[in-house]
């Protein structure tokens, strides 16, 4: 089974390649290095968090596009109240950083 990394640097080879762009196009148009592409989308480098927004706003997707799918599911209402314990135990610093994560991953 592919790993993550792998699957996402797929995903953004097929769009790249679906509009006719070279590695160094899409580097440029994102303001990423073409190394740092290169390494995302052979799966050897995990992009960071504003990497793969770069990429995504050039290729025109969200993260969520990106992002290995698990058949459709939701977290249980458990997992949800765990999720917002944690947020609730945060400082105002740690729960800005996690708002703008799931900012990005949601859209």
């Amino acid at each position: 089974m592919a790993s993550t990394s792998e699957i996402i640097g797929n995903r953004i080879r097929a769009l790249r390649s679906a509009k006719g762009w070279t590695l160094e196009i899409l580097a440029e148009r994102a303001g990423v290095r073409f190394e740092t592409v290169s390494r995302v989308e052979r799966g050897v480098q995990e992009p960071t968090l504003g990497t793969l927004d770069k990429l995504c706003s050039t290729l025109g997707v969200s993260v969520r596009d990106l992002l290995p799918e698990d058949e459709g599911s939701r977290p249980s209402a458990a997992e949800v109240a765990e999720v917002m314990a944690k947020l609730n135990g945060m400082t105002i610093t740690q729960f800005n950083l996690a708002r703008e994560i799931i900012t990005v991953l949601a859209r």
